[in-house]
Order: C-alpha cells, then sequence, then structure tokens
C-alpha cells in the first residue's frame, strides 16, 4: 500500500477548498462555498486516514518504515510508541496539519444560521491555505511514509529523555496552540478583506489558542523541571524563547481587542498583533526544524529551512499588501496611554511588545554573530533577566490598577481612594517579607506588585458577593454567570500572580549543595538531613540502573526515602540521570546523584521555594481560560 497517496490525496481536496472557498466568496456564490465546505471535510479525512495510518504502523513495529524504524523498538512501552507519533520532524508536521484541518471543519460546523456566508469562505479559504502549505511540505520533503528496502530487525529506539508523560503531553498541546492561533488570524484576513468586525467572532478562538499556548509552555517547564536534571525549569533557549514570544503578541491581542470590539478603535493595531501571533507561530516552527541553531529542542538540519522561510515570507507579504490596501478601514482614532482602560490597555501591549523584542533580540544574536565571526554563542540567561524583570514588575503594577479602571479617563485624585486599602496591603506584606529575611530588590518590588494585584482582584470578588449582610458564595457565582469573560479574565490575573510569586521564590531563594558522601554518612542543608545508604544496581533490558538509596529527614523527622539514579542505555551508549524530588507547597527538595567512586557517591542538592506554586497557577490559569470561554448571556443577547 503506498501510503504516501493519502497526503497526496489530502493536498488535492486542499487546494480544491482554497479554490471553491475563495472563488465562492468573490463570486458570491453560494454552492462554490458549499463545495469549497465539504471539500475542507474531505481534506480533514484524508489527513485522518494518513495519521491513524501512522499511528497503526507504529503500534505494530513496522520498522520497515523510516520514521518507525528512527523512533521506536521492540521493548518501547505501547503508549511512548503512541507518543512517537511527533517524536520526529515528520510526525510532528503531520500532527500540525492534522490539528489545523480538524479545528479548520470545527469552525464550519460551528457556524450560526444566518451567519455571513462570505466571510467564513474567506475564513476556511485563508485556513485551507495554511493547510495546503503544510501539506506540501510534507508532500514533497517531510513524507513520514518513506520505505526501506529492507526490514530490519528493530528499530532505534525512543530517546530516553522523551520516554516521560511530558512528551504525551506537551508537544500535542502546544502544538494544539500553534494550530489554533491559525483560526483568529484566518478570521482577521477575512474580515479586513469585507472591511467587517472580525472579533466577536474569533474572541473564543483567540483564548483558546492562547490557553493551549500557556500549557504547552507550563507543560514544557514542568518536563525540563522534573526530566533534564538541572533544577530549573526555563533555560532562556532559543527553541524554548519561541514558543513564549507568540504567547507574549497573543497576549497583547487578547487585550487590545476588547478596544476595538467596545470603541472601534485599534483595528490596524490589532491586525498587526494577530499576523505577526501567527508569523512567529510559523518563526517557531523554522527555528526548530531548520537547523540553523543549536538547541536541545531542536531537529538537526533537515533542509526544511528554506521552504519553511518562504512559507513565512509569502503569508507576511501577502498580510502586508492587503494591510497597505486596506488602510483606509483599519485606521481610525488613536489611544493614548492615560488612565483610562485603552490606555492602559496600550501600555499593556506595549511592555509585552519590549519583552518580545528583547528574546528575538537575543536569540537572533547568535545567528548575527555566526554572520560575521563564523562561530554561534548563546545569550546567556542573565540578559533575558535583567531586561525582562522590570517589565514583568511594570506589567503586575498595571495589572493591580486594571479593576479600577474603567473606559472613560480617571485623574490621579479619583484612583488614590480606590487603592489605598491594596496599597496599605502592599506595604505590610513588604515590612513583613523585610523582618523575615526578604532584602533582595526584586524580592521586594515582587512582593509589592504582587501584594497590590491579588488584593484589587481579589476585592473584586469580595464586592461581587453582595453588599452589607447579603453578600453569599450564591452572589458571587451570579455575578460570574453574568460576566463570564471578566471574572474569568481576573482568575487568569490571579493565576499570573501565583506564578509570578513561584519564579521569584524559586529564582531568588534557592539554596545549593554539591557534596560527596560515604554509605551510612549523612549531609544537612536548610532543615534537610540527607542520610546515603549505599547505590545499587540493577540492570533491565535496556540498560542499568544505578540506584542511590537515600533517606530523607526534615527536623529530625523521617519523611520519604528517595532513589535518584543513572541509567546507562545500552541503546544510546548515553547516561542519563534520574532525579527525586520531594515536593511541598512551601519548597521542593531537588536531589541529583551524579556518580560513585572510590567509596564516595557525589550528590548535588537544591531546596527550591514555591516552584509548586508555578503549577499550581498554571492549572488556574487553565480554569480562568475556561471561564472566560463560556458564552455569556447578556453578551450574547446584546450582540443579537
Amino acid at each position: 500500500m503506498n501510503d504516501s497517496l493519502i497526503l497526496q490525496a489530502a493536498l488535492l481536496t486542499g487546494i480544491a477548498s482554497v479554490f471553491l472557498n475563495v472563488a465562492g466568496a468573490e463570486l458570491k456564490k453560494q454552492g462554490f462555498i458549499d463545495w469549497g465546505k465539504l471539500s475542507t471535510h474531505l481534506t480533514l479525512v484524508f489527513i485522518t486516514l494518513a495519521s491513524l495510518r501512522l499511528f497503526y504502523l507504529l503500534i505494530t513495529h513496522d520498522f520497515q518504515n523510516v520514521y518507525v524504524a528512527s523512533y521506536t523498538s521492540r521493548d518501547l512501552p505501547l503508549f511512548y510508541r503512541i507518543s512517537a507519533f511527533w517524536a520526529g520532524q515528520e510526525g510532528s508536521l503531520l500532527l500540525w496539519v492534522w490539528l489545523i484541518s480538524i479545528l479548520s471543519s470545527v469552525v464550519i460546523l460551528g457556524e450560526k444560521p444566518g451567519n455571513d456566508g462570505q466571510f467564513m469562505a474567506y475564513a476556511s479559504g485563508m485556513l485551507g491555505a495554511i493547510t495546503v502549505g503544510f501539506l506540501y511540505i510534507i508532500v514533497t520533503s517531510s513524507n513520514p511514509f518513506k520505505r526501506l528496502d529492507f526490514i530490519p530487525l528493530d528499530g532505534n529506539g525512543l530517546n530516553p529523555l522523551l520516554q516521560d508523560p511530558g512528551m504525551i503531553l506537551h508537544p500535542p498541546v502546544l502544538f494544539l496552540g500553534y494550530a489554533g492561533m491559525a483560526v483568529p488570524f484566518a478570521f482577521a484576513i477575512a474580515g479586513v478583506i469585507m472591511r467587517r468586525e472580525w472579533i466577536r467572532d474569533a474572541r473564543r478562538w483567540l483564548i483558546f489558542a492562547w490557553a493551549a499556548l500557556s500549557m504547552g509552555n507550563i507543560i514544557g517547564a514542568w518536563w525540563a523541571f522534573h526530566v533534564l536534571g538541572w533544577g530549573g525549569y526555563w533555560g532562556w533557549d532559543p527553541v524554548e524563547n519561541s514558543s513564549l514570544l507568540p504567547w507574549l503578541t497573543a497576549s497583547a491581542l487578547l487585550h487590545s481587542v476588547m478596544v476595538e470590539e467596545r470603541e472601534g478603535r485599534m483595528r490596524a493595531w490589532n491586525f498587526i498583533l494577530i499576523t505577526v501571533t501567527f508569523l512567529l507561530v510559523l518563526y517557531g516552527t523554522f527555528l526548530t526544524r531548520s537547523g540553523i541553531l543549536q538547541s536541545v529542542h531542536a531537529f538537526a538540519n533537515s533542509g526544511l529551512g528554506g521552504i519553511l522561510i518562504s512559507f513565512l515570507i509569502l503569508i507576511m507579504a501577502a498580510s502586508l499588501r492587503l494591510f497597505i490596501r486596506r488602510w483606509d478601514y483599519l485606521r481610525g482614532d488613536p489611544v493614548r496611554i492615560e488612565l483610562s482602560r485603552p490606555g492602559l490597555i496600550l501600555l499593556t501591549a506595549i511592555l509585552l511588545l519590549v519583552s518580545g523584542g528583547t528574546i528575538i533580540i537575543g536569540s537572533f544574536y547568535p545567528l548575527l554573530l555566526e554572520l560575521i565571526h563564523g562561530y554561534q554563542q548563546m545569550v546567556q540567561p542573565g540578559y533575558y533577566n535583567t531586561l525582562n524583570v522590570p517589565v514583568a514588575l511594570a506589567l503586575l503594577l498595571l495589572l493591580g490598577l486594571c479593576p479600577y479602571i474603567r473606559w472613560r479617563r480617571y485623574t490621579f485624585d479619583e484612583l488614590k481612594g480606590k487603592i489605598m486599602i491594596p496599597a496599605l496591603a502592599s506595604i505590610t506584606a513588604v515590612i513583613l517579607g523585610f523582618l523575615t529575611g526578604v532584602r533582595d530588590p526584586i524580592g521586594v518590588s515582587s512582593i509589592l506588585v504582587c501584594t497590590l494585584a491579588f488584593t484589587t482582584h481579589l476585592r473584586e470578588f469580595y464586592e461581587a458577593s453582595g453588599s452589607g449582610d447579603g453578600k453569599s458564595l450564591s452572589n458571587l457565582w451570579h455575578a460570574i454567570e453574568r460576566d463570564h469573560r471578566r471574572f474569568g479574565g481576573y482568575i487568569v490575573h490571579i493565576a499570573l500572580i501565583v506564578m509570578v510569586i513561584g519564579v521569584a521564590g524559586s529564582s531568588l531563594y534557592e539554596k545549593r549543595d554539591t557534596f560527596t558522601i560515604q554509605p551510612g554518612s549523612a549531609h544537612e542543608i536548610e532543615d534537610y538531613t540527607i542520610k546515603y545508604l549505599g547505590t545499587e544496581p540493577i540492570q533491565r533490558e535496556n540498560g542499568i540502573y544505578y540506584c542511590a538509596i537515600v533517606d530523607i529527614y526534615k527536623n529530625g523527622r523521617f519523611i520519604d526515602r528517595g532513589v535518584p539514579n543513572l541509567f546507562y542505555s545500552f541503546r544510546f551508549d548515553e547516561t542519563y540521570q534520574h532525579v527525586y524530588i520531594h515536593s511541598t507547597l512551601p519548597e521542593d527538595l531537588y536531589i541529583i546523584y551524579q556518580g560513585f567512586e572510590k567509596g564516595y557517591a557525589l550528590f548535588e542538592v537544591r531546596v527550591i521555594p514555591l516552584v509548586s506554586l508555578i503549577w499550581w497557577g498554571g492549572i488556574l490559569l487553565l480554569i480562568g481560560a475556561i471561564v472566560a470561554m463560556i458564552p455569556d448571556k447578556r453578551r450574547d443577547d446584546n450582540a443579537s
């Protein structure tokens, strides 16, 4: 069976979808549009068949398939054989286009009766064009169905670092965010072509894609924290940064679309932001697969760089041409930085873009260095931290002001009375922090702005619960039901505050120690005592585990027995660290076993405060995004 024919059929139906949808929209022919919808669904059917076929080949050990032989082996567990679908370039691109195709069909199926068919046809045509672009790359340069002329007895296997739950979750969720961002981009293109409002149609899709991007990054950070064995969760790696960049611009867009939806301003700004966001999604795909930068996340140089950059330039040129041709529609009254909701939104968006700009400069510096001097040198994390920490603190300050600033212009005197209680709470928190040993300027500033922002948001929920003696959870629930978007946004803001506290605590106040120790001896760090009992080698079919057995005590009380270990893989001829983590809300104990020689074991131990708040904050962020996406009856009634 020539499985490549399925992908070729998908490419043909995808081309038909683009032609029929665009022709139907241009000529206002409903028949063309209906056939375009059918072609979109057929494209999904073919891509789904191709995807299911690849899953089947992975599960059944068809090692004559190059992709299966490259990323699986006979001893690989079933769920990692399934996740091998997106372990390599060919499979991850197929997942990408599969998700876009699914969302394209969902957009069509979710079209409400009486909606503007011409608008949806343009949007479907744009989604189809993106799908065709990726299908062309897969069919011509990155085919997952290539066959060997012999049948190997076994495959190469999956890198042990990828044999982790993070591998099952992180890439699909991140790709879902990437694919999801194509939908509001397509709506924006359709809206600007027709000179009509597109925000209302795109808003929930934008929140959905932003939430998926958020969770993809958070899951990736959690994966790095518990697998890579370096004690961190974000290393400012260029490819790592490439998934943060569209998140920053999408965050700016989520705020600025409110101004256009309410006042009709910032049209040009929003069109630029959604275009840049989608281009950054493509940039991340290019960076990961071109091999132009050294990164633990990047694929080897695959030859796709030229095709992907051409695709990116084509979309950028088409968007720029549309922007110029529709400038008379896009331009409008400017928004100024002032004490009003539009003014604060503009300032927030500018700060987010400044952060993104510093990251782009840092990411491109190695390429510039290679161009001038012939070698690459990565920018150190200190560069990113130095430039982005002040931006983050400024954003948190704005976060604290936003619940009190409505759409009209305010004076500072009007604002003073409202922020008095949060300001007093912030000063109190700083004093308490100082008394407990917080002296670092960044730590003090973080306490100040996080307390201010948290208090103002908490007060909004308190006031929504009623007045006087009539306060109740029932009143709060009804208030949330009446305005899901507002309170969902507040929950997301609180989640971000919680995560910033986790980042500040884990970055500024981590304690670490590296030491050698003999069996039966103990070592102390902070309130913990680590007693090393010895190392036990355990051989398995795929390698040898060198398990260090340690008993852990806190303030003299036994809390757990940990087994950090080194795994030597026969297949890859490499040694991998498996860390031990004892996680609590106040802090994580992180133990890295580095080997045993001449009767001594080498350990690195870290006590990392508040890092678990990052993961709990991520869960809260997801809840807030879901709340914000729930249809709000009051708004929908007004819209109709």
